[in-house]
């Protein structure tokens, strides 16, 4: 399996979906959620929350309109909250790198993603935007990952999914 990382800028983030700029928004403000509950509040249906530890970086939360419950499915997405993410050991150990850099430093990550991912047993390439950035629960830093598809690959992925279901 080939991941491929690409760093972007957050000006090129914002530019593909405005969710981006709102995400910006808390991180600029300190990320701190009783701070901007609102702003953090609209972000939950696609945003996905990991505390990364030594041990991996467990989901927290998993929206149903992230990038992986779009693919996978919401009751997938759900079942993920205690659990580190997708089945494929390759897969996260490429993508988690970020989690954990963020957590410790506060600075937000940019990239684009690339990857061949196999989803309800059938190969894809899935391309998508993402924006890791800290999310600060009291005292507690988690990192929040924002992702997006780019349009080719949303299209692709999800017309493949809905012909197999």
């Amino acid at each position: 399996m080939s991941v491929r990382l690409e760093d972007v800028s957050t000006e090129t983030l914002a530019a593909q979906d405005a969710i981006f700029a709102d995400a910006l928004s808390l991180g600029r403000a300190g990320g701190d959620v009783a701070d901007r509950e609102q702003a953090f509040e609209r972000l939950l249906p696609v945003l996905q929350i990991f505390a990364p530890s030594r041990d991996g970086a467990p989901y927290l939360h998993c929206g149903h309109a992230s990038t992986t419950g779009e693919l996978f499915g919401r009751d997938f997405a759900l079942d993920l909250v205690g659990r580190p993410g997708l089945a494929h050991e390759e897969f996260e150990r490429a993508v988690q790198g970020a989690y954990k850099s963020v957590h410790l430093s506060g600075k937000p990550v940019s990239q684009r993603v690339s990857a061949v991912i196999e989803v309800h047993g059938v190969r894809r390439l899935v391309s998508y935007y993402r924006l890791v950035f800290p999310i600060n629960f009291g005292s507690n830093r988690v990192a929040g990952c924002l992702t997006r598809f780019s349009d080719a690959s949303r299209a692709t992925s999800l017309r493949t999914l809905s012909r197999e279901q």
